[in-house]
């Protein structure tokens, strides 16, 4: 089984929400979570340790 729930930091789609899964190995079931989170923050602190970081520019 594979399960892909995208960017947990830099999602593509709308609403900008970070995703996740949860997995049950007892009945392989999948669980798909999205939850808002501070994409801005995210940006200022990768630039703070890399300003030349062209991808967030």
């Amino acid at each position: 089984m594979i399960a892909n729930p995208g960017s947990i930091g830099q999602p593509r789609d709308v609403g900008s929400l970070a995703s996740y899964i949860i997995l049950n190995t007892r009945n392989r079931a999948i669980s798909f979570k999205r939850v808002p989170f501070d994409s801005h923050e995210v940006r200022n602190k990768v630039l703070e340790y890399d300003p030349d970081y062209h991808y967030l520019h």
